[in-house]
């Protein structure tokens, strides 16, 4: 049975947007033909997605959401900057109140400038879920 804490959302396509750069829209349909919808856990990954592909401070009115891995993305990928991404990760889950991370692991290809992070967090019922996050400055995604 569906936790009612985490909420319900619209479903969105892989890219996570409701629009794609033709117009066409993104949103998952039901076998009824409506809007898809998601909830329980399924809501939280995909927000947790949405903050980690939004930079902190593109919303406008919410200045604060979003993720300040892009804001190092010109650094080198040092020790030092791996660190750094995994705390901004970090911050990005606990700052959602329906999840605290548990982990945050990386497995990178410098020569790319390619990082997959595998995030474990625990959602506010006590079930743990985790997101694979492909990062790259051409292109970011996370499985939903």
């Amino acid at each position: 049975m569906a936790n009612s804490k985490l909420g319900v959302d619209i479903a969105l396509d892989g890219s996570l947007s409701l629009l794609t750069s033709t117009g066409s829209s993104d949103l998952k349909q039901s076998q009824t033909g409506d809007v898809a919808r998601i909830d329980d856990v399924s809501t939280v990954r995909q927000a947790l997605t949405k903050r980690l592909n939004t930079r902190k401070g593109e919303l406008w009115a919410h200045p604060k959401y979003g993720c300040g891995i892009w804001d190092i993305l010109s650094d080198l990928m040092t020790d030092t900057w791996y660190l750094e991404a995994v705390a901004t990760i970090r911050e990005a889950i606990n700052d959602d109140p329906r999840s605290s991370v548990v982990s945050v692991t990386y497995e990178a290809v410098q020569q790319e400038r390619y990082v997959i992070f595998t995030i474990v967090y625990q959602v506010i019922d006590g079930r743990q879920d985790n997101l694979i996050w492909d990062y790259a400055p051409e292109e970011v995604t996370g499985s939903v």
